[in-house]
């Protein structure tokens, strides 16, 4: 009898030793392990997504890019706007106007924008000829005021103000 108690004792102590020293490492390694796979499996979830966002951004970039290209193009140099009073001249000799114009100071509702002040001599018919083409030409251009008055020859005269969007 006390053989089989020592051999009980002995296989009980031998199973504890195993169970202590195997058993509960191992289930603390694939514990930790299925941590880091976890953790893992996230950030290539989060991964994903930023990829497909960025193939998405790709699509809609290459899908606006002539729209990026027009709304660039019709923006004046927030630093040399000589381009824009290139235009306005144009368009003032075109129309058969006479023009002075001048850069001002005030606030518009474009973010980046140059506020101009013109002012225009010439018959009402040519006066209506700028204003057209200064509508429909390929700038960016918000109107805040706009003074007419007929001088004794029967010309007018007119003062426009207006910003027009800009870039730097």
């Amino acid at each position: 009898m006390k053989k089989i108690y020592l051999i009980v004792s002995i296989t009980v102590i031998i199973n504890l030793i195993l169970i202590i020293f195997i058993i509960f490492p191992l289930i603390n390694s694939i514990k930790n392990i299925s941590k880091d796979l976890v953790s893992q499996n996230s950030e290539i979830f989060l991964l994903e997504q930023r990829e497909d966002n960025l193939k998405n951004l790709k699509k809609i970039y290459n899908s606006n890019q002539k729209n990026l290209e027009k709304i660039d193009a019709s923006s004046v140099n927030l630093n040399t706007p000589i381009g824009f009073i290139g235009f306005l001249e144009k368009i003032a000799v075109d129309s058969q106007a006479g023009v002075e114009i001048s850069l001002t100071e005030g606030k518009s509702s474009f973010e980046n924008s140059l506020l101009f002040s013109v002012s225009l001599g010439s018959s009402f018919p040519n006066f209506l000829k700028f204003l057209e083409k200064l509508e429909n030409g390929p700038y960016f251009i918000e109107v805040s005021s706009l003074n007419i008055r007929r001088t004794i020859e029967g010309e007018i005269s007119a003062v426009l103000t207006f910003s027009v969007l800009a870039k730097e």
